[in-house]
């Protein structure tokens, strides 16, 4: 399988400098005494808020191509495009949180299947299992790419999987966060 981008930095770049833009307009009509030049502000936002949606649309179409084919007719407890940049972001944040480094963060992997839907354990005996989908990314320098997408089951009452494997390189900055100021007794003495 092609690998697809989910993230890249010139684009988010682009989306984030459309967005700036559409606030600064925002802030000048909020101040706007005249209500041609108010119109003339709304304008201008109507025109950036569809150029930033078709700036996304065209970057994530692969991506909901290849999503698409895989689920098929399904639409419940599957994984859409935006749900793989929603991945991508919360994984991104944490290991921002933990204190990963750009450079380590190359190569970690992240493994995801949606859960299952939830009910009785009456039902949930009776019940056969869901289509869904299973994801796999991996970070690469410019941002994240879509390794693996294929048809999974999941079955009532089952929860998501989701797997965030590092590099060591990662692993050890996050030891080294996690343990920033504690250090170990030498003495053996119990209180």
């Amino acid at each position: 399988m092609k690998n697809i981008k989910v993230t890249s930095k010139p684009t988010e770049e682009t989306i984030c400098a459309l967005n700036s833009k559409i606030e600064n307009l925002s802030a000048q009509k909020a101040n706007a005494l005249e209500k041609a030049k108010a119109s003339d502000l709304e304008a201008q936002i109507k025109s950036l808020s569809l150029e930033r949606m078709d700036t996304e649309r065209a970057f994530l179409r692969p991506l909901a191509d290849r999503l698409d084919n895989i689920n098929g007719n399904a639409v419940m407890y599957t994984v859409s495009e935006h749900d793989v940049l929603a991945l991508a972001r919360e994984t991104e944040f944490l290991l921002d949180e933990k204190g990963v480094s750009k450079k380590n963060r190359v190569g970690t992997e992240i493994e995801f299947r949606p859960g299952g839907k939830q009910a009785s354990k009456s039902y949930a005996r009776k019940a056969g299992a869901s289509i869904t989908t299973r994801v796999k990314l991996r970070r690469v320098a410019d941002g994240w790419r879509l390794i693996e997408a294929r048809r999974d089951q999941c079955f009532v009452n089952q929860t998501d999987f989701k797997v965030v494997q590092v590099t060591p390189a990662a692993h050890d900055e996050i030891v080294r966060t996690a343990t920033s100021g504690i250090s170990v007794r030498k003495d053996s003495a119990k209180t």
